[in-house]
């Protein structure tokens, strides 16, 4: 949703909705043992191991942040290098949603 124009959507943007996307994958990898450390998959996808263990905890956003990012209504400063940055993660979903810039 643009602010200001509730009834007007953005597209969802392709860069956040990978990232998600590479974060559950990644989780997913570790969870069923395809994968056995973050360090193999970092081998793998030929990144620092960092970039792993910076993506991963975004398998754990709030379900309405995900559905928000994959239909393009996030807040306009919800952005990749923001999300990736967001460390630690909050467990609750309410405190995600505050810290990525959702009104109350």
């Amino acid at each position: 949703m643009i602010a200001g124009h509730p009834d007007q959507y953005r597209k969802p943007d392709t860069d956040l909705c990978q990232l998600i996307a590479q974060a559950r994958f990644w989780f997913d990898q570790l969870a069923s043992g395809e994968a056995g450390s973050v360090k193999e998959i970092a081998e793998r996808e030929k990144v620092f191991d960092t970039e792993i263990t910076r993506v991963l905890p975004l398998a754990f956003l709030a379900l309405e942040i995900v559905e928000d990012i994959l239909n393009g209504r996030q807040p306009e400063t919800l952005i990749v290098k923001g999300l990736k940055r967001l460390n630690p993660l909050p467990t609750d979903w309410h405190e995600q949603k505050k810290r990525l810039g959702y009104p109350d």
